[in-house]
């Protein structure tokens, strides 16, 4: 059992977020409904980590152009973006979207747009 432990924690100082995200086209992970709530924060950098180590599920190619519509809205107005409830990470073509409890996307800085939460679910559930 040690011996597996030493090997995962090998592995994962070998793996970083950028290297996985290399490896897919699409790809998501989203480890729960939106109303989880968690003792810890969930950051952009402990959702990638957990990317690494609990795995990404690749979104087929199907599905890549209607999550792009769920997630490429852009409304001019100021929506604020939780830092700390991150719920769920969208990787399509390198762009990076993190979405927070309450179903705003934030892309490269910018938080573009709330995402129907149920349609989302609904989406990644059936892939």
């Amino acid at each position: 059992m040690k011996g597996n432990i030493v090997k995962l924690i090998i592995a994962f100082s070998m793996v970083t977020p950028m290297t996985v995200l290399a490896n897919y086209n699409a790809f998501y992970y989203f480890p729960g409904p939106f109303d989880t709530q968690t003792y810890n924060p969930v950051t952009k950098e402990s959702i990638l980590e957990k990317t690494v180590i609990y795995g990404a599920r690749n979104v087929p190619q199907k599905n890549v152009q209607t999550l792009k519509v769920l997630l490429d809205i852009n409304d001019d107005q100021f929506i604020e973006f939780n830092d700390k409830e991150i719920r769920a990470l969208v990787v399509i073509d390198t762009k990076i979207y993190f979405i927070d409890s309450n179903g705003a996307v934030n892309t490269a800085g910018h938080t573009t747009t709330f995402i129907n939460k149920h349609k989302f679910t609904e989406l990644l559930s059936g892939i």
